[in-house]
């Protein structure tokens, strides 16, 4: 028991035995961590998933109250300021000021409520009545029936291609379209689209609440911001953050009136097309084309099944595919000369670092990836601008600083 005692008594020896053993812990928790990474990253990714997902709304909300602001104080200050005076008591005039805000607040979202009402009314009522007089299954046979024809046509063909090769893939082309037909055109697909965006307008309708709050209660909000950075940082630190922040709210808003003038480009160049095309109600799905192109790449296809239905739905399958490719070639122009020049002027982007930053954040973002990219290249290049001008400063000092030193020396 002595000899234990001791051993326990030796300082030097503990120390290094509890060295081993957390080496030894450490080295088991990175092995474990490296064995299971794809499970531990799912895990983690599913949570983090989950917690976006329960706030949604609320980062729905504050994009949306970013986004209005402007729209807000434009009101407020052109037409509603007008009608209020201003009060000689502080208190009264308080009061009269929260009361301008909320007028112009409301006026703000009932106008928007009223424009997604009427879009929503519109599209519903055009493909209610058309549904009306063709249902649903007899759409989906005719549209089957058509791409069986299209088979059989391949297949008649090739019978006298010398390539058997080539005859493979086109069955199998045509096999992959029927089947992808047959698991997304059917009732059950149908439930779960259908919850799935049900799920995202309940999502987008409370993000809208949200933001109503965020815009109308702005100055408690932002007041409250910045008592809390305030009370963080130093003086020096705060002043700091605030520049940077309005550095950033500067490229934004230019970004955002960059993407809108590009929707409005988009939205008369589609409205053009398809009237050309003598497609039915052309004006309102061109509109709908040009919102949807917010949304790059994605936004368009969006755009162009309104299109497809519309055609289909009055003349066939090939009444169909002629808006899709005249609305294809429009995205082709945005996409290479308008989007570029427009979204990439509105932020000081060259074109080509456009395109480029659109498709790195759709290879690692997504969809979500290539809306962000182009105002986070914008961040990035004021932020490397500075840091090239801060590089330069120092090496300017340094030269001036050697040239004073061997001037002393010479002297």
């Amino acid at each position: 028991m002595q000899t234990i005692k001791d051993l326990f008594n030796d300082k030097k020896l503990m120390k290094y035995s509890a060295f081993v053993a957390f080496t030894m812990v450490l080295v088991y928790v990175i092995y474990f961590i490296i064995k299971n990474l794809d499970v531990i990253l799912g895990a983690c990714a599913n949570g983090i998933g989950s917690v976006l997902g329960a706030f949604t709304a609320l980062f729905i909300g504050i994009l949306l109250a970013y986004i209005l602001d402007p729209a807000v104080e434009f009101f407020d200050r052109k037409f509603i300021k007008k009608i209020f005076k201003d009060k000689a008591d502080p208190e009264k005039n308080v009061k009269r000021q929260k009361k301008q805000r909320l007028i112009s607040t409301a006026i703000t979202y009932l106008a928007i409520l009223a424009a997604i009402i009427i879009v929503i009314y519109i599209f519903t009522s055009l493909l209610i009545g058309h549904l009306a007089h063709t249902s649903f299954n007899d759409m989906v046979d005719s549209i089957t029936n058509y791409v069986v024809s299209i088979e059989h046509t391949f297949k008649s063909w090739t019978a006298h291609s010398p390539s058997n090769a080539l005859t493979e893939k086109l069955t199998s082309l045509s096999d992959s379209i029927l089947k992808w037909l047959s698991n997304n055109f059917n009732a059950q697909s149908a439930l779960a689209k259908l919850a799935s965006f049900g799920g995202a307008i309940v999502n987008f309708f409370l993000g809208l609440l949200v933001s109503f709050w965020l815009v109308l209660d702005k100055d408690y909000f932002v007041g409250g911001l910045k008592r809390l950075s305030s009370a963080i940082l130093p003086d020096k630190e705060e002043d700091r953050l605030e520049r940077n922040l309005h550095e950033i709210d500067d490229i934004l808003s230019h970004f955002i009136r960059g993407i809108c003038l590009d929707a409005v480009i988009i939205a008369v160049l589609s409205s053009i097309v398809l009237t050309i095309c003598g497609l039915k109600y052309a004006v309102i799905i061109g509109i709908f084309a040009g919102l949807c192109n917010v949304i790059p790449y994605f936004g368009p296809i969006m755009g162009m099944i309104p299109a497809f239905f519309v055609g289909f739905l009055n003349g066939g399958l090939v009444s169909g595919i002629i808006p899709v490719i005249a609305l294809f070639a429009v995205q082709q122009v945005d996409s290479n000369f308008i989007y570029p020049k427009v979204v990439g002027g509105s932020t000081g982007l060259h074109p080509v670092l456009v395109l480029l930053a659109v498709v790195v954040g759709g290879v690692y973002g997504g969809i979500v990836g290539m809306l962000i990219a182009v105002p986070i290249a914008s961040i990035m290049k004021l932020y490397a601008f500075k840091f090239v001008k801060h590089m330069e400063a120092r090496k300017n000092a340094k030269l001036t600083e050697g040239k004073e030193t061997q001037v002393k020396d010479n002297e």
